[in-house]
């Protein structure tokens, strides 16, 4: 079974490519995500609210760490669309049995605000 850290690697890396499928696979079918801007209580709901966001943008892993089942994330999420941003986040996962079941993400909204209405 793959380690935890690898998991996330491979999330960001589905999510930077669109390849939802792949994103899908990688998450229990009880996933939650939460953000600042955004919830999701099932992987497909997820995909479906990142398909209407339509950003195009990069995940520049900075620092990843693996505590157990926790793995963080310090990365810059590099967008192209809708406007042309660096935005830092800080992402935690909770893994279980080789699937992700948590995500929780934060990020300055008041910078995501701005690109969002440019």
């Amino acid at each position: 079974m793959a380690k935890p850290i690898d998991i996330v690697k491979s999330y960001y890396e589905a999510f930077d490519k669109h390849d939802f499928q792949k994103a899908r696979t990688l998450m229990h079918d009880r996933f939650k995500f939460t953000g600042p801007m955004m919830e999701a209580n099932t992987p497909e709901e997820l995909i479906a609210k990142m398909k209407e966001m339509g950003c195009e943008f990069k995940t520049r892993i900075l620092h990843i760490a693996e505590a157990g089942n926790t793995v963080g994330v310090l990365a810059d999420c590099v967008m192209t669309k809708p406007a042309a941003l660096t935005m830092r986040m800080s992402e935690w996962f909770t893994v279980e049995n080789g699937k992700l079941v948590a995500a929780n993400l934060v990020y300055d909204t008041a910078k995501m605000s701005k690109a969002c209405t440019a």
